[in-house]
């Protein structure tokens, strides 16, 4: 019977570290900073037009539910810039859903970034806030 136990107990804890092990992947398969996630594209994903951008952000990141969303290269030229739209109610602290199409001709760099910014209508310094997506393009 003791046999048994230790038995189970083995598995119970394996079974542990694969759910936790599945957790952590999952976490680590958004981008975050303190009020945004990325959830497409990933960190260093090679990326082509039209480039779907998705993720949530806390309401205050949008105006009249926008937040601005650019593409570079990695010479910092801008590629394309556009508005992501709030999927949702977006006057709220919560998170909003996002999303973006961009479309643009491919570099002939290897890299690039996706820059997102807090809506500022305001324009006061505190208010702002961005954040900062490496991309690959081959």
């Amino acid at each position: 019977m003791l046999l048994e136990l230790k038995s189970v107990s083995r598995a119970v804890w394996g079974l542990s570290f694969l759910i936790l092990g599945a957790v952590v992947w999952l976490y680590s398969a958004f981008v975050s900073v303190e009020e945004l996630f990325i959830s497409q594209p990933l960190p260093q994903e090679i990326v082509s037009s039209p480039l779907i951008v998705r993720g949530v952000a806390r309401g205050p990141w949008f105006s009249e539910g926008l937040l601005s969303v650019a593409l570079y290269d990695e010479r910092g030229n801008e590629l394309v810039s556009a508005q992501a739209l709030a999927d949702g109610e977006w006057m709220t602290e919560d998170f909003v859903p996002f999303g973006a199409r961009l479309e643009f001709k491919v570099p002939d760099v290897d890299s690039g970034y996706i820059t997102l910014e807090k809506a500022n209508p305001s324009g006061l310094a505190q208010n702002a806030s961005s954040y900062r997506l490496r991309v690959r393009f081959r």
